[in-house]
């Protein structure tokens, strides 16, 4: 259990509403100063409280990517829209002559100090820097699909769901008052918990619309077959599912650290039996870093899950075990009152790919030419470890 999650509160502001159910992580940062960010934008809004010490804040609005020079994460597609990534400008060190655009691009500059809560929307690009003995912050990520972010501010129009005044409160929604009130980070159901050992969950997807498009996917395969699901067409929902994501063909990787931590952090989460053993993926060299069968081994993941989902699911069909006509359909009524942290958990092997695929280097030496890597800022998750919904009935090994 994180021992910080009562130290900290969610500020009045964010604790009722669309938001209330919609925390994705909360991160405690501290570092000794003097540490630089990368230019960065991150997927989910966050609000960032600071506890000690200065952070200068400058900010990019998204319109103006075109010119900020962001790694080509995922190619062919809007790096703005479709992927959470970073500038290759060195901000300690700019070179204008080789990102000459990057002149004319506006921006604005925000001093943060102990005391103060900064709100950055989701896409919204930044870099950060922090200054004084001890710096120490708490950033809360909140996402759904009736909360925007800053890609309202690029197509000019609010991106999915309805108005704030026209939303109807949820069943996991905190209704709001006019009196400021204090909830502790224990009481927010964070998407992605952390109990302070293991890997971190840190950076993965959504997982209220993963589940949405989850449940889509089944509910029209059900319905091609005739309300007789079996186990390989469900399982084959899931393959295809992640096969709409980056592509897993034998990836490479940038030999950094930091993109080595993400691989290695993501399978410890999937195989906690080899956490921290990455010796035991046998990583090689050759034209850059790799996990030999990675994809093979991933798909596999995927496949087993799924199997096991449906197991939790299905009902006898029609017949006797001992007649040729026996077997197991899906339950598609039961699935559906499934809550989202149980799927989430059942299937966090698509999590697992679209964060390793998402890292791989689909562009020849792209993220080798990224901006500077000496933010020596260390973060620690600071999130509460359980508060999951309502799971009575379910299996807990789901």
């Amino acid at each position: 259990m994180g021992g910080m999650n009562n130290e900290s509160s969610v500020i009045h502001a964010i604790s009722c509403g669309p938001v209330s159910d919609s925390f994705i992580e909360a991160n405690l940062w501290i570092s000794t100063g003097d540490t630089n960010s990368k230019i960065h934008k991150d997927s989910n809004n966050q609000m960032n409280c600071l506890y000690k010490g200065t952070k200068t804040w400058t900010m990019f609005a998204p319109e103006h990517s075109k010119s900020m020079y962001l790694v080509n994460e995922r190619p062919g597609e809007d790096q703005m829209y479709d992927s959470a990534g970073f500038s290759r400008i060195n901000t300690r060190n700019v070179n204008l002559n080789k990102f000459p655009k990057f002149a004319a691009v506006p921006f604005h500059r925000v001093t943060v100090n102990a005391g103060d809560c900064l709100y950055v929307p989701g896409t919204y690009m930044h870099h950060v820097y922090s200054s004084g003995e001890r710096n120490i912050q708490v950033s809360l990520l909140f996402s759904g699909p009736e909360i925007p972010t800053a890609m309202m501010r690029v197509y000019k129009k609010k991106i999915g769901g309805k108005l704030f005044k026209d939303i109807k409160a949820g069943p996991g929604e905190k209704k709001c008052s006019l009196t400021p009130t204090s909830m502790p980070i224990s009481d927010a159901d964070v998407a992605w918990p952390y109990d302070g050992t293991g890997p971190i969950t840190m950076g993965f997807n959504n997982p209220s619309d993963w589940v949405r498009d989850w449940r889509s996917s089944v509910k029209k395969a059900v319905k091609k077959a005739n309300g007789k699901l079996s186990e390989d067409n469900f399982v084959r929902s899931f393959l295809e599912f992640v096969k709409t994501l980056d592509r897993c063909d034998a990836p490479r990787f940038d030999q950094s650290g930091e993109i080595r931590r993400h691989v290695f952090e993501a399978l410890d989460i999937l195989f906690p039996e080899w956490s921290g053993r990455h010796d035991h993926w046998n990583a090689t060299g050759h034209q850059g870093w790799s996990i030999p069968n990675l994809c093979s081994i991933l798909l596999d993941a995927v496949a087993a899950q799924a199997s096991r989902l449906f197991k939790k699911t299905a009902i006898l069909k029609h017949g006797s075990p001992n007649t040729e006509e026996a077997g197991l359909i899906l339950d598609h009524d039961k699935f559906k009152l499934y809550p989202r942290k149980v799927l989430q958990g059942a299937m966090n092997s698509t999590f697992v790919w679209d964060q390793i695929t998402a890292v791989a280097e689909e562009v020849s030496n792209d993220y080798g030419t990224a901006g500077s890597d000496d933010n020596d800022e260390r973060e620690d998750p600071d999130d509460d470890d359980g508060g999951d919904e309502v799971n009575q009935g379910y299996d807990d090994d789901l």
